[in-house]
């Protein structure tokens, strides 16, 4: 039913005529178990890179959710100096896809299904449990982690690679390592839409694979890549000459490992053929089936129901058909293994990025606060302006869109989450229910919310309900829900997935924030140097969209813009008095702006449409003469040439040119 391309996949097809099957905007119904609770036991393993095999770990639990609930599968993503601003924008949009596709039902089974049928314990954690119970484990795994990941993009060999940190070892940075190779989609922000009859869901199919298998990595769970059948997959290469190979039916020997190899570790280059043998008691049995490793099956799946969610569902962003645009539309449901095609007319269901970034803000304006990123008490009086202190990842367990009554995690931008007390002190995840403040409905962008939980006191184990309130200093709670105003915080959610460069239209130049230290900005970049400039001077050009009304950027949208470069939160804003146009540490009125497009046809905003930003004073950003040091100001209320800037994707425009 389609083509299943990638670096990993084993099988290809082609692909017929589209066809759309019937949606399901409905959260996923699932019949996991709920959630255990259990003490947090830490096992660290031994760095590998991907696919190195790690001492076998026992089985622990640790305090998370199954994978009947939705997962963030990472915190905070990082990207080191050697990321260009196209590696960040397209591993951002490839991370979004993995939280969304670990939470689908569909994959899950997809991948319960092909790991009952080929699953091989090589040298994973578990593996002196039942297949059942390693199954539900591995799948545990890939839900409870609270990892922030720092990717980095110097890796020459051209590959993707992961560390191993140690079984469900939660709470610590994970590298991962992601070939600086650039890739083409012809349209970013979404797939499938079918303008030249290609597969226009690349590259989201095999990326998404990829940061669900390196992920696994950093949980222990590995592939075995030593063997005796040979390294190019031919018939003529082999490492039979090898010792450690004689016994292999490859090789000629009986095919049953000597009382000399007991472990990975004695198998020499045998070790696929020992695996096969100690799973199936046939040492050429490895490949039966496909890859049987686990990180194999999780790209699969994850590949597979991409291409055939596309088939039967259609573009998995189209606009309005899900009605939130971190929403993918994928199928429902999966029959068979990751290999077994699905039915065209398969039904579809809309899920949501289960990882929200939101800021609070109460009845007076003020945003909740983890002050210092967390570690304390959360803050109510300290600032109007919102930064990487006010943001929080708000993790909705109850899957489907957000709304009223949803079961959700809060946790700060540096991974303390919030907990019963409403502090945010803890690196144990609590739940705490969100409610519309009006009844019953979706929460998004400007919904006014309020919180509860229930706490169990454990000397006399009673419930003690808990509703979350704005003090006078810091958040606190009282037993009962009240009628004012503090118990009312208002949602703030602005889209935030497109990377962007500002070229100013009257000189040829492009937007750049100073990143040694002024933080001012200019318009002084020539084309040229965005091109093929260092990753400093690119990445000081490169900057986050924030869009505060969500949704498709439209004209009269208020908007922000954050600083891409070394892991920074500033936001473009203008000096009071002097107009300068620099960098701030949050968003308050003079870092936001209403874009207004000049270029002319509807009011959407696209790649390469012509705009101009007017700030909270009236005035409009104005890019000055190179000759003057390439100021940008907040110098004019009119509209004119200095105040035209060309608005370009960073996935359009970044250099060298995207190339197959």
């Amino acid at each position: 039913m389609s083509r299943r391309e990638a670096g990993f996949a084993l099988h290809s097809w082609l692909a017929p005529p589209l066809q759309s099957g019937a949606l399901m905007q409905t959260k996923q119904s699932s019949p996991w178990p709920v959630p255990r609770i259990s003490p947090p036991l830490v096992f660290l393993g031994l760095l590998g890179g991907c696919g190195a095999a790690s001492p076998e770990q026992s089985p622990v639990e640790v305090e998370g959710r199954t994978a009947s609930t939705p997962s963030e599968l990472t915190g905070r993503t990082r990207y080191d100096a050697s990321c260009r601003p196209f590696n960040a924008a397209l591993i951002d949009r490839s991370m979004f896809y993995a939280r969304v596709v670990n939470e689908s039902w569909a994959f899950q089974t997809c991948v319960r299904n092909t790991m009952n049928a080929r699953y091989m314990n090589c040298n994973d954690p578990n593996a002196s449990l039942s297949r059942s119970q390693q199954i539900e484990r591995a799948l545990d795994t890939m839900q409870i982690a609270n990892n922030g990941i720092a990717f980095t993009c110097d890796d020459t060999n051209g590959d993707a690679s992961a560390f191993n940190q140690g079984y469900r070892t939660p709470y610590q940075v994970t590298i991962f390592t992601q070939n600086a190779q650039n890739e083409t989609n012809g349209d970013w922000p979404t797939y499938g839409a079918d303008a030249g009859g290609g597969d226009d869901y690349e590259p989201w199919n095999w990326r998404t694979a990829t940061m669900l298998h390196e992920f696994s990595h950093t949980m222990d769970y590995n592939h075995i890549d030593l063997y005796c059948r040979g390294t190019c997959g031919d018939s003529t290469c082999n490492f039979c000459s090898d010792p450690t190979c004689a016994w292999t039916t490859r090789c000629g020997g009986s095919g049953t490992p000597p009382s000399s190899v007991t472990s990975l570790a004695t198998a020499g280059r045998a070790q696929q053929e020992y695996c096969a043998f100690r799973n199936r008691g046939d040492d050429t049995a490895y490949y039966q089936g496909g890859d049987p490793a686990f990180p194999y099956i999780l790209s699969e799946c994850a590949h597979n129901l991409i291409v055939e969610s596309h088939e039967a569902c259609g573009k998995a962003t189209a606009d309005g058909a899900c009605g939130d645009w971190a929403s993918l539309r994928l199928l429902s449901s999966w029959t068979g293994t990751a290999s077994t095609e699905q039915s065209d007319t398969a039904s579809c269901v809309c899920l949501d990025d289960p990882r929200k970034m939101v800021a609070l803000r109460t009845s007076s304006g003020r945003a909740l606060t983890a002050q210092l990123g967390g570690g304390g008490p959360v803050l109510t009086n300290y600032s109007d302006r919102v930064g990487a202190w006010q943001w929080f990842y708000m993790i909705d367990q109850s899957g489907g869109s957000l709304t009223s009554g949803d079961s959700v995690q809060l946790k700060s931008h540096w991974g303390h989450w919030l907990q019963t007390d409403y502090s945010v002190a803890g690196l144990t995840r609590k739940s705490h229910a969100i409610y519309r403040s009006d009844g019953l409905g979706p929460i998004g962008n400007g919904t006014s919310v309020y919180f509860y939980n229930t706490y169990v006191n454990p000397v006399t184990l009673a419930s003690e309900p808990r509703y979350a309130y704005a003090g006078a200093s810091t958040l606190a709670y009282s037993s009962a829900l009240g009628s004012g105003s503090e118990y009312r915080f208002t949602v703030e959610r602005p889209r935030r997935d497109t990377l962007v460069y500002l070229g100013a239209t009257s000189i040829g130049r492009y937007v750049r924030i100073d990143s040694l230290g002024s933080w001012l900005a200019y318009a002084d970049r020539t084309a040229s140097e965005i091109a093929t400039g260092s990753q400093r001077v690119r990445g000081e050009a490169a900057l986050w969209l924030v869009d505060h009304n969500g949704g498709e950027l439209m004209s009269g949208d208020s908007v922000s813009f954050e600083t891409f470069y070394d892991d920074s939160y500033m936001y473009l804003g203008v000096e009071p008095g002097t107009g300068q146009a620099r960098a701030e540490t949050g968003i308050g009125p003079r870092e936001r702006f209403v874009v207004t497009k000049v270029s002319g046809g509807d009011a959407r905003i696209r790649h390469d449409d012509t705009i101009a930003l007017r700030s909270a004073t009236g005035h409009y950003l104005t890019a000055v003469s190179p000759g003057s040091g390439g100021q940008l100001t907040n110098a004019s209320t009119l509209i004119g040439l200095p105040q035209r800037f060309t608005l370009r994707h960073v996935s359009q425009h970044d250099q060298p040119r995207p190339t197959w």
